[in-house]
């Protein structure tokens, strides 16, 4: 039996029979070795491996996430009223178009997602050099799950603060203010958030 030790500061028993092989971090799941000399069984416990630690390595807790989207749809339809007026919903809209709003807005919240990663995955492999397929572990522990969950809802905060400031008489940004306008804005301000987000927390 040798012991390794493995960049993330873990000392790491490894049989003298994988030593030549490969072995993997069962911390932070990185690979050593040849990967091809993995039978497939240990290769899809590699993979399971690294995939679980990935999505375990968020800083913020999943349910922190999901108890926000529910505290923000509820708090559209309690106060529905002034936000109908603050995105510029000028004659009054049917319940059915209300909700029919706000579904999208919450799919929105929840599918910008996707291009939030996009941008997040392509900053942390610009920064570091790693792929996300070898540093799943690495990529969580670096805070991108979180810039990926909470990049939307910083957009949606930070779109409605621009519309709150900028509400008056006078409203500067009276031709870009509307319902609809207001989603296709979160999807373009969701993937920025994400990219300053990164360039903040990756270049500490």
């Amino acid at each position: 039996m040798d012991v390794r030790k493995c960049s993330c500061g873990l000392d790491i028993e490894v049989s003298e029979n994988l030593i030549g092989s490969g072995y993997a971090c069962p911390s932070c799941g990185r690979f050593y070795g040849d990967s091809y000399s993995l039978t497939d069984a240990q290769n899809e416990a590699l993979i399971n491996l690294q995939y679980h630690k990935f999505h375990k390595s968020s800083h913020i807790p999943r349910y922190i996430y999901k108890l926000t989207l529910i505290i923000i749809a509820a708090g559209i339809m309690l106060e529905r009223e002034s936000i109908l007026r603050l995105i510029g919903w000028s004659s009054g809209p049917s319940y059915a178009s209300q909700i029919s709003w706000l579904i999208i807005l919450m799919s929105i919240l929840i599918g910008s997602r996707t291009t939030c990663y996009l941008v997040t995955v392509t900053s942390y492999q610009n920064r570091t050099g790693k792929l996300l397929v070898t540093d799943r572990a690495g990529f969580g522990r670096a805070g991108g799950l979180d810039i990926m969950l909470w990049s939307p809802i910083m957009g949606l905060i930070c779109l409605w603060a621009i519309y709150q400031v900028t509400l008056g008489p006078e409203d500067p940004i009276s031709f870009i203010r509307g319902p609809w306008l207001f989603l296709l804005e979160l999807i373009i301000i969701a993937p920025a958030c994400a990219w300053l987000l990164s360039r903040i927390v990756y270049h500490r």
